[in-house]
């Protein structure tokens, strides 16, 4: 490892599935914690507002737990978990470049600050090869 701190690689290859989408817009991920912060500060002063919330009868569902809703005991109200905001926003973007094989090839060049040189499609080279075999 630390010789490739000194010397650059000559060559970077991704192997990817074959793209469905022709979706290439980077993921952005301070959009998607914002957003997410945003709906998790609406839901908790929604609920701590409400005459008839009651935090000992507080049970985390799918919405809260996705949202990092808590109880805060000490303030008798929910609260959010900006942290568990941002690892779920990390997640989204996960799934996006999962879904998105461009965006996820564009974001690596710019990671890398490498262009891409071309593609090969391995599916078509194999059968080709073992075509020609029979």
């Amino acid at each position: 490892m630390s010789n490739r701190l000194r010397n650059s690689y000559r060559r970077f290859s991704v192997f990817t599935l074959e793209a469905r989408a022709k979706e290439d817009d980077l993921f952005n991920i301070e959009g998607a914690y914002h957003y997410r912060d945003s709906i998790a500060r609406r839901i908790t002063d929604e609920l701590n507002s409400h005459p008839l919330f009651d935090r000992k009868l507080f049970a985390q569902s799918h919405i809260e737990r996705n949202y990092g809703l808590t109880e805060d005991c000490l303030n008798n109200c929910l609260t959010y978990d900006k942290a568990w905001n941002r690892y779920n926003a990390a997640l989204d973007q996960e799934l996006y470049y999962a879904k998105y094989r461009n965006a996820f090839l564009k974001a690596t060049e710019r990671i890398l600050n490498l262009n891409r040189i071309g593609t090969l499609n391995i599916s078509k080279a194999v059968r080709i090869t073992t075509w020609k075999q029979h």
